[in-house]
């Protein structure tokens, strides 16, 4: 808990996009921990909740080029920023006791999970995929025979991850009446390199 704080009062004062991430990075990694041990913590949630509209404003500036829509970007992060920053001002960390723990992680399920090919899943469902890797690589980043899994958890997590950031910027681009099919072919390859990973690493891991 020492480093969110500490994450905490540097935003509050630097209002960095690399700053947010790492808050951000350190709040789902003990939030994936505490879950995987019955605990829960509704502070954590509530900074997460309230941070991803700014989050998603970063990396919509990082992927969308259009002038107009970047103004539009800018415009909106600052004015969530100035919320967040009040919400900071008064967080404070509740750790709960979870009943019928939803949200324990096996790594047979997390293998499980990723057998499925992800070139006929939806954008909504391979939003989900991610999340579900995000928390087991948080847990299973806790042990050193596991490297190998870790490894490939993170390189599958980056990749969706960039799929669905250029999903959002597609979403607004036609908002604005642009042309998205750059940004459709970067998602899918992201996807299809994804995919390809995927394939191998159980190929490999029989």
């Amino acid at each position: 808990m020492k480093k969110i704080l500490s994450l905490i009062e540097k935003f509050k004062k630097d209002r960095d996009v690399d700053t947010l991430h790492d808050l951000r990075v350190a709040c789902r990694s003990k939030l994936s921990v505490l879950n995987h041990n019955a605990k829960d913590d509704l502070g954590l949630k509530l900074l997460i909740k309230k941070s991803n509209k700014i989050r998603d404003y970063d990396v919509l500036i990082e992927k969308c080029e259009d002038l107009e829509i970047l103004k539009y970007l800018h415009k909106h992060r600052e004015e969530e920023v100035v919320k967040f920053i009040e919400f900071l001002e008064e967080f404070k960390s509740k750790i709960i006791n979870i009943k019928n723990n939803k949200y324990l992680v096996s790594k047979k399920k997390c293998l499980k999970i990723l057998q499925k090919n992800f070139l006929s899943m939806s954008d909504k469902k391979l939003h989900k995929i991610r999340i579900f890797i995000k928390r087991c690589r948080y847990v299973f980043s806790e042990s050193k025979k596991e490297e190998k899994l870790v490894n490939f958890l993170k390189k599958m997590q980056k990749l969706l991850g960039e799929a669905r950031d250029y999903y959002n910027c597609i979403k607004l681009m036609k908002k604005f009446g642009l042309d998205t099919t750059k940004e459709e072919n970067k998602k899918l390859e992201l996807v299809k390199k994804a995919n390809e990973i995927r394939i191998e690493f159980f190929k490999n891991n029989k």
